[in-house]
């Protein structure tokens, strides 16, 4: 249903909370698309729902989301296609509910809310 996009660059340690998060609080169908612009090349575990793609050069943060949407629409069937920065987790069941609310009633464009932990 979901389509998640992120890049990184050298933050492997909020990534892996990223990752950790969302398998942990998302619960509809969902691929998580990481561009990955680093150059520390540190692995990380491509599970079933998480694909990274490495790039040989920093490509840039905006070029990362542009690369990782036409990645999103071309190999993935998921309506919707979000964007997260790499330093964002989730933090409760049902995070994706107002977000696909939105995007069902016709909004294009969806901004996310900050909390303190």
């Amino acid at each position: 249903m979901i389509s998640i996009v992120t890049v990184n660059w050298n933050s492997y340690d909020f990534l892996q909370l990223l990752i950790e998060s969302t398998e942990r609080f998302t619960h509809v169908p969902y691929d998580l698309i990481v561009i990955d612009n680093s150059n520390a090349k540190q692995p990380v575990s491509q599970r079933e729902h998480i694909h990274v793609f490495p790039q040989d050069t920093n490509i840039g943060h905006g070029e990362g989301l542009n690369l990782g949407t036409k990645i999103a629409l071309e190999q993935f069937d998921h309506p919707y296609v979000m964007f997260v920065d790499v330093d964002c987790h989730f933090l409760c069941h049902g995070w994706h509910d107002p977000f696909i609310k939105l995007m069902e009633e016709g909004f294009w464009v969806v901004g996310g809310k900050c909390v303190q932990e």
